[in-house]
């Protein structure tokens, strides 16, 4: 796992999404992100909306346009949220595309929600700098995508 509790997580990824859905809405944004759908705290379970496949289970090529307004989208919504995701792997894992060419950002498991790292184990990936999701990360990850067509 990432060395966090599954309590840990599920609180974790509840609160960035929470936070993503309600700065999506009022930032009048309705892409890029899942949509929380429902919880339970006692399984630990949270269920989101579908908005695509992961750029490491790609198959077949697909087109991506307006990429840097899609990417701009994704910054403003996690900056108006206080939330960093720091999670971005090399191979796509949680950058996901829909058939239209939206891009999408997912699992917030490791995160920063607000100003406070949740514990050492985000302190500690955040002092690594790996993971840390921006624009030039998405861009890079999206490039490295044989798949990914960008236009």
């Amino acid at each position: 796992m990432n060395g966090m509790t599954r309590k840990q997580n599920f609180f974790l990824e509840l609160d960035a999404i929470s936070r993503i859905n309600i700065a999506m809405r009022e930032l009048g944004i309705d892409k890029h992100f899942p949509l929380l759908v429902d919880y339970s705290c006692n399984y630990k379970s949270i269920t989101l909306s579908h908005v695509g496949i992961s750029l490491k289970d790609l198959q077949e090529p697909i087109f991506v346009t307006n990429v840097d307004i899609q990417i701009d989208s994704i910054c403003k919504v996690l900056e108006a949220a206080k939330v960093k995701h720091i999670d971005m792997h090399p191979n796509g894992k949680n950058l996901v595309i829909n058939e239209a060419g939206i891009i999408s950002l997912i699992d917030f498991d490791i995160a920063i929600c607000g100003d406070l790292p949740f514990n050492n184990v985000v302190v500690q990936r955040l002092k690594k700098g790996t993971g840390l999701t921006s624009a030039d990360s998405i861009i890079e990850t999206l490039k490295k995508n044989e798949f990914v067509q960008i236009s």
